[in-house]
């Protein structure tokens, strides 16, 4: 009985934990991926140029998918027709998600905006050791 609900509380814990979901650096151009932990982060990249966009629900109703702020973007470095970035979110909290230039290696933080709660992308600077 004892090992019964050792194993039962054991799986119910593995259920309740949240997995990290990521793009795939594959197959088409766009791809939607949604974190677990939070309903606003809901985007749309375009795996080529990092464009990513959120979904939004607009105050008529409407649903649209509307282009988000990614800072440092324009001076990545990406292949031309091919797939570059890639999406990764942990299953712990918003800013624990991440987009990688998957060639170069520069890495997209998201935050929010605490005065707006908009979400941006921003890049982290990488010290050369």
């Amino acid at each position: 009985m004892f090992i019964g609900l050792c194993f039962f509380s054991l799986t119910s814990s593995a259920i309740e934990a949240q997995q990290a979901v990521k793009t795939s650096t594959e197959g088409g151009r766009y791809e939607i991926v949604q974190s677990e932990i939070a309903r606003k982060c809901f985007f749309k990249l375009d795996k080529y140029t990092g464009n990513v966009y959120q979904l939004v629900k607009k105050s008529n109703g409407d649903v649209t998918w509307e282009k988000m702020l990614v800072i440092g973007l324009a001076l990545d470095t990406i292949k031309e027709d091919a797939i570059n970035f890639q999406i990764f979110m942990g299953g712990i909290a918003v800013s624990d998600c991440f987009m990688i230039n998957i060639h170069t290696g520069k890495t997209y933080q998201l935050f929010c905006d605490k005065t707006t709660d908009e979400l941006f992308w921003g890049y982290i600077i990488e010290n050369n050791l």
